[in-house]
């Protein structure tokens, strides 16, 4: 890999790499003509992923029971910890995903319809967990105890 020095001295100094290869990729295109090189910082894809908010929505949503007899809801757990948590992620998925789309991502539908499908199954997880909100905070259900 050359440095900038290199461009100006022809001289290379010895560049540290110790941590070079997993912030950034280097891209080399050669052919018949110059040679050209450059260096790109690797995109940090921890979060802001389909598969990160999808893995946040089942995190949420494991709180969440529904007994199959009667269909009622409820949560599995009430510490103070796991429903910030949720609460979290349900912030997360209505103003980074679903607002996001709905404001500017759908006019691109036409083009890529692929979203539209994953953006379904946000929206109906983000309804989950407005259910779970309404049973943290109205534990007994609005008026027949039930959701």
């Amino acid at each position: 890999m050359t440095g900038v020095g290199c461009v100006v001295t022809g001289v290379c100094p010895p560049l540290s790499t110790d941590d070079l290869n997993r912030t950034h990729q280097h891209c080399v295109l050669a052919g018949d003509s110059a040679r050209f090189s450059s260096t790109h910082r690797v995109a940090e894809c921890s979060t802001g992923t389909l598969d990160y908010i999808q893995s946040r929505c089942r995190e949420a949503l494991s709180n969440l029971s529904t007994d199959p007899e009667t269909g009622t809801h409820s949560l599995l757990s009430l510490l103070p910890a796991t429903l910030q948590g949720y609460e979290e992620i349900h912030n997360e998925v209505e103003f980074e995903w679903l607002r996001q789309y709905w404001f500017q991502g759908q006019r691109y539908t036409r083009f890529c319809s692929w979203w539209a499908r994953p953006m379904e199954q946000l929206e109906n997880d983000w309804r989950e967990m407005e259910l779970m909100v309404r049973l943290h905070r109205y534990p007994l259900g609005p008026s027949n105890n039930t959701y």
